[in-house]
């Protein structure tokens, strides 16, 4: 009798079973498994996960996949969480799950939750910011009560600007710290391992860009880790070109600009630029290779610092070789200072270059780094000006430059004096005047000699004649040729002699 009063009835089995369903449930909505479903195995609560996800029980379905994820960290189980976050309306959430299990290296690419994990990321907003965690491994992050990961993390993880609840657990021990994500910007918590400091900080963003295609595409894809892990190594992080693209399209403009001798341009949203570009040397018997390595500020005109290294075209330099390189350069960037010059050219429309970069404006500060500068202005008609200039503090630089204007040459609209020229006489005046002349000189030589002969007689008297029987009377006659004479020697003389009137000469030499 005892053990009938004991023996539980038929009828409430199923119901005490329904209640343990029920109870389980509802420790696994609440975010807090239950015993029983701790002791499930990953597949199993993937499973139960998957079915919770189609019909719409998003926070069992997340405490669901957060509980396999503990078991195993399986780069399916962020596809699952990611379409949780975008089915719960958390975008961003849901772009930092889609996105690390994009570059989780064991997805594989032709997978259809890859493809779908992609077609997410394209839709999803761009307005967030970087939280990279750093600390013990194995370690479980935390962020607003939501699981992100266990330690070491792939990639950082993406937020909403504002501040966040941090936490880590490792075994018995958890450390929580309040983070502040910036838009745009990348944030880093590093906490510690053997005390339960957290170091946050926000490390400058560098994007890293190879600019030569090389034949290999592995060549590229190592090169790019190297650079990449020389970033990390410097405490900088990394943003994709992508991204910096999707908000700033002019950036691409800018990066086609690096290296070259370019119209000055400010640009934001990324702190540094790691550039790497191959150069082929023109020799065709030997032909090898340098690949130049330069870090650029973009809102500073001239490279931080640069290196070159040769190597065989055929054949990409060591890891050994370009890992202190990469860590020189980035080194040497990180440490050098930067200050303002302002060039005040006189006129204000002259061009100004500093190191042949031509400036937009040379009335507007721009930024340099330490160090000394070539600075040119130039004007038409006016006389060019060059000038050395040193930035060594933080204080702003103005420097006038005055261009002093060419004396323009004066060229003389009078001409110069011409020879005086003597003034042509007609022909006919020449010749009239020549026979006037030649006529006067034979009536003056008759005339005289008539005047001569006058009052003589004209055959000497023979005697015994004594007297002139007859006297030549010539003296009127010698008289008038005479004064013919005269007259013409004067006519030949003054036709032949007198100038000819100014505006006859100028008429006759036209």
């Amino acid at each position: 009798m005892a053990a009938e009063r004991n023996a539980w009835p038929v009828g409430w089995g199923p119901i005490l079973a329904l209640i343990c369903v029920v109870l389980s449930l509802g420790g696994i909505a609440s975010g807090k498994p239950t015993a029983a479903v701790s002791a499930m195995s990953a597949d199993a609560l993937i499973e139960r996960g998957v079915a919770a996800l189609q019909a719409k029980e998003l926070p069992t379905a997340q405490s669901l996949f957060e509980a396999a994820y503990l078991q195993e960290q399986r780069p399916l189980l962020l596809f699952y969480l990611g379409q949780v976050a975008q089915s719960d309306g958390r975008p961003i959430d849901a772009e930092d799950y889609f996105r690390r299990f994009l570059f989780d290296p064991n997805v594989v690419v032709s997978s259809p939750e890859y493809a779908l994990a992609q077609a997410a990321l394209n839709t999803l907003p761009t307005s967030k910011g970087e939280l990279t965690v750093q600390g013990s491994p194995l370690g479980v992050v935390r962020i607003d009560n939501r699981l992100v990961g266990v330690l070491p993390l792939s990639h950082p993880v993406i937020l909403a600007p504002g501040a966040h609840n941090l936490t880590l657990t490792k075994g018995k021990r958890t450390t929580k710290a309040t983070v502040s994500i910036l838009e745009d910007r990348s944030t880093s918590a590093q906490f510690g391992i053997d005390s339960d400091y957290v170091l946050v900080s926000h490390p400058p963003v560098v994007v890293v860009e190879i600019r030569q295609e090389f034949p290999d595409p592995d060549s590229a894809s190592r090169l790019r880790d190297q650079m990449e892990n020389a970033a990390r190594r410097a405490g900088l992080a990394i943003r994709p070109l992508s991204v910096i693209l999707a908000r700033q399209p002019q950036f691409a403009d800018y990066l086609a600009t690096l290296g070259t001798p370019r119209e000055q341009g400010l640009l934001g949203k990324a702190d540094y630029v790691l550039l790497l570009q191959q150069f082929r040397s023109v020799a065709p018997l030997v032909p090898s290779c340098s690949l130049r390595v330069a870090m650029y500020a973009p809102e500073v005109l001239l490279p931080a610092a640069e290196a070159q290294v040769d190597t065989p075209c055929a054949a990409l330099p060591e890891a050994s070789r370009m890992a202190p390189l990469l860590d020189q350069v980035i080194g040497t960037a990180l440490s050098r200072p930067r200050g303002t010059l302002q060039i005040i050219p006189q006129p204000l429309r002259a061009e100004v270059r500093v190191h042949d970069i031509l400036l937009r404006s040379g009335t507007k500060p721009v930024e340099l780094w330490h160090g000394s500068y070539d600075v040119a202005a130039q004007l038409a008609g006016h006389q060019a000006a060059k000038l050395s200039v040193v930035i060594d503090s933080s204080e702003p630089k103005v420097i006038p430059v005055n261009l002093v204007p060419l004396v323009p040459v004066v060229r003389s609209t009078v001409s110069a004096p011409q020879p005086v020229q003597p003034p042509r006489r007609p022909l006919w005046r020449m010749v009239t005047g020549g026979v006037l002349l030649a006529s006067s000189a034979v009536m003056l030589g008759v005339g005289g000699y008539a005047t001569v002969l006058d009052g003589r007689c004209v055959t000497e008297p023979m005697a015994p004649v004594l007297e002139c029987p007859q006297i030549v009377d010539s003296k009127s006659v010698g008289v008038g040729m005479l004064s013919a004479g005269a007259g013409l020697l004067i006519g030949g003389g003054l036709l032949i002699t007198l100038p000819v009137s100014s505006r006859k000469n100028s008429s006759q030499s036209q």
